[in-house]
């Protein structure tokens, strides 16, 4: 199994017992060729690791308490937070490489796996997800932009994200006859 891991964030001391459960479950029903991802929910804590929310999901406003979003949604945005996420090796051989111009490793994962195989969120926060001024992404979404940004800059963050998920969906679509090869022969 691999997992992304920032250094910068503290795992629930039962994270890897909790993912590794879920997945061998997945491949218990599916068989090891079959790619699986995990992922979970994350506790939002500041610098000083004071919580800000218990639930990052809640506080991003992205997702109930119900189903998986469709694939079409994450096409657009992507809601898998990488820092939570275990995969399998059968995920790992179709998801990589990476292609150079994938906007983010974890959405590209997350991609692949639920273009071919199994997802399952844990809505356990595994993770307690720092929030600092050295933040790559952090949380926030959309909030976070309209309260930091004038109208036109958040307008360019979002049309650059929408620009390069455009991207990704083909890098997606030209390797989808491998992945989907892949994923056959094993089964």
């Amino acid at each position: 199994y691999t997992l992304f891991c920032d250094q910068d964030d503290i795992w629930h001391p039962e994270k890897l017992a909790w993912d590794i459960s879920a997945a061998r479950e997945l491949e218990k029903k599916h068989g090891q060729d079959h790619p699986v991802l995990i992922y979970t929910d994350l506790e939002v804590v500041d610098s000083n690791l004071e919580t800000i929310d218990e639930s990052f999901y809640a506080f991003q406003g992205i997702r109930g308490k119900g189903e998986e979003p469709p694939f079409s949604t994450l096409l657009v945005q992507n809601h898998i937070v990488g820092c939570t996420v275990l995969m399998n090796s059968a995920l790992l051989e179709i998801a990589y490489p990476i292609p150079p111009e994938a906007y983010m490793h974890d959405w590209w994962v997350a991609l692949c796996a639920r273009s071919s195989g199994s997802v399952q969120y844990l809505p356990e926060a595994t993770v307690r997800y720092r929030q600092h001024q050295a933040n790559q992404v952090g949380a926030g979404g959309v909030q976070k932009l309209l309260k930091i940004n004038t109208w036109g800059v958040t307008f360019e963050k979002m049309n650059s994200i929408f620009m390069h998920s455009s991207i990704q969906a083909v890098l997606l679509r030209d390797r989808l006859p491998e992945i989907l090869s892949n994923t056959k022969q094993s089964a």
